[in-house]
């Protein structure tokens, strides 16, 4: 990773799970300073090429999320911190960290469901999609109504750890 890099881009990503934890969301605030301080940097390092580098990451980062968040399944913040990881890592770069991220988004997901005690229902769920596809030939989606309390899911931690495994272990 550049030098520049090694300072922000761990910043980001603490600042943004911190905010996430503890409020939810993760404010513009945070992500467009992050934004412009990545096409910024590597227009700097490397000109023309660096800030078309950075713009394609930053785009891909968005475009990447942008299906989740309307499809109600994440927040705006979330794809926006994408977006600004894609402007210090650049489009194959951004694109290693959502899927690692989508990776442990299914392990945290599954993790939550099991810790509180959902499973049976969110099976019971699943496997009554599956009948009701097999008679009917037709995919519907549901949204699982489970009875009882679980929380949100902060998705904003699981692209922070993923992000992080995919610049430090793979």
């Amino acid at each position: 990773m550049e030098h520049g890099l090694k300072f922000f881009l761990p910043a980001l990503l603490l600042s943004a799970s911190i905010l996430d934890l503890m409020y939810s969301k993760i404010p513009n605030i945070l992500n467009y300073p992050f934004m412009a301080g990545g096409v910024l940097h590597h227009a700097y390092m490397r000109g023309m090429e660096g800030f078309v580098f950075s713009l394609e990451g930053l785009g891909l980062g968005i475009a990447l999320l942008l299906f989740f968040y309307l499809a109600g399944g994440m927040g705006a913040g979330d794809v926006k911190l994408m977006g600004a990881i894609g402007s210090f890592l650049g489009p194959a770069g951004v694109f290693k960290a959502f899927l690692i991220s989508a990776v442990i988004g299914g392990f945290y997901a599954v993790l939550l469901i099991i810790i509180f005690g959902k499973s049976r229902e969110y099976m019971n769920k699943i496997v009554s999609s599956f009948k009701y596809f097999f008679y009917v030939r037709r995919v519907e989606v549901q949204s699982p109504q489970v009875t009882g309390a679980v929380p949100r899911m902060r998705y904003g931690v699981a692209i922070a750890i993923g992000t992080a495994l995919s610049i430090f272990a793979f």
